[in-house]
């Protein structure tokens, strides 16, 4: 399998790697809508919405730090961190595993058997300790190892669903249970006799504790209001939304690109500009993704109907409607890419916390109203107007930055300005 890397340019592994987890991702999302049905989708739509939300503490706790300390570290750190990783892991799928009993005691609707529940953990422990694996394989600029382990799991992934359709029944149990081998085949599990890692724990945890609010409370600003759709509507509500989300979701690919590219563009230029002329600068950089955009758009608008019917099935008409004005949100999605990046490039992050805030409350404020009164439409007005405080509050501290810089250059150039 590690011949294959040889093939492809250095360059371009990177790219090849996570366009193969996005594309098996999405095929995915095709089969298990079509094996499992409406219902049945919208059950294992809950379970991916928990998943995520293990993944950001994964990613606060785990990933984030790892990525920046790792050389700074002695030669025992990596095997600690393994350590410490399936343990956090490990905890992590237990309480999933926890909240799905309780959830399926509290809600007709999610009817899960303990099973089912167990299986979902393993689901969830399978996943992140994937992205581990992955994730330290860039972390050690080893890249070449990484595109091997997502070409097993693509070719893995199909060989055990297929096996638990010929020979088990197509339900959540069996689905998750053939994702989860698919996963662990790769993951590269290696408990060894180690001290527990308190030394590794703790530097993470500096790091950690605060990535980690961050990381709950973006989840919570972009996620609320499928939750509560999930409990006012029910699983087929959400298994129609997540239908819909995967589709037009392939417009993250341009999201992608921006992030790849734009900040060491930008990086490169001298950075005392005017709000105009840094708008004029970015706009000559985006005109290429933001011209696919709209085309991408205009396809999907035009042909939202065909496209589901031939994907997914005469199931889902419902979700016809939510195509376009999910689809016409990534404008918005499209600008708040580009005014997170140029916050980075000009050092005013510090904004990005107190939007993830606002939004998080916002949510807690209109999911349920809106979800009550709209039903699906309701989850993308609340997106939209999610986009739309963020894009403003960007777009305000980012003007007013670029005011203070040009006075201090001033005074800075003009010795005269300085009072004696």
């Amino acid at each position: 399998m590690k011949r294959v890397t040889h093939i492809i340019p250095a360059r371009f592994q990177a790219y090849v790697d996570q366009g193969l987890i996005s594309g098996v991702s999405f095929l995915l999302t095709i089969i298990l809508a079509r094996l499992l049905g409406v219902e049945g989708f919208g059950v294992f739509s809950f379970i991916y919405l928990v998943l995520l939300f293990m993944s950001s503490i994964h990613q606060a706790l785990i990933i984030k730090p790892m990525m920046t300390s790792f050389d700074e570290q002695g030669e025992d750190y990596e095997l600690e961190l393994k350590f410490m990783n399936s343990i956090v892991v490990s905890v992590l799928a237990i309480v999933s595993v926890i909240f799905l009993l309780l959830t399926s005691q509290l809600s007709d609707d999610y009817n899960l058997s303990v099973i089912d529940c167990l299986s979902a953990g393993a689901f969830i422990f399978s996943f992140l300790q994937f992205d581990f694996t992955r994730k330290l394989s860039y972390t050690k600029d080893q890249i070449n190892l990484a595109l091997p382990k997502s070409l097993l799991f693509v070719l893995m992934l199909p060989l055990t669903l297929g096996l638990s359709y010929l020979f088990l029944e197509p339900n959540i149990t069996n689905v998750l249970c053939s994702i989860a081998v698919a996963y662990l085949l790769k993951a590269g599990i290696k408990l060894r006799k180690l001290s527990v890692a308190t030394k590794v724990f703790s530097h993470h945890w500096q790091e950690g504790k605060w990535l980690l609010a961050t990381s709950i409370l973006q989840w919570t600003s972009g996620n609320y209001y499928l939750v509560m759709a999930a409990g006012v509507l029910g699983p087929a509500a959400l298994g129609v939304f997540r239908i819909v989300q995967s589709l037009v979701g392939l417009l993250n690919v341009l999201m992608l690109i921006l992030e790849n590219v734009l900040p060491r563009q930008l990086s490169k230029v001298e950075n005392s500009f005017s709000f105009l002329e840094l708008t004029q600068l970015v706009w000559g950089k985006i005109k290429g993704p933001f011209l696919l955009l709209s085309g991408a758009v205009f396809v999907l608008s035009i042909g939202a109907e065909t496209l589901m019917n031939v994907v997914y099935g005469e199931n889902y008409d419902q979700s016809n409607t939510l195509i376009l004005p999910l689809a016409l949100m990534y404008f918005l999605v499209f600008a708040g890419t580009v005014f997170a990046i140029i916050s980075r490039v000009i050092k005013t992050t510090k904004y990005t916390f107190l939007i993830y805030i606002l939004n998080t409350v916002l949510a807690l404020v209109l999911a349920r109203p809106l979800v009550n009164s709209f039903g699906l439409l309701g989850v993308i007005i609340g997106l939209y107007t999610s986009q739309i405080l963020c894009i403003l509050i960007y777009a305000i501290t980012t003007y007013k930055a670029l005011q203070n810089q040009a006075v201090n250059t001033q005074i800075k150039t003009e010795p005269g300005l300085i009072k004696k």
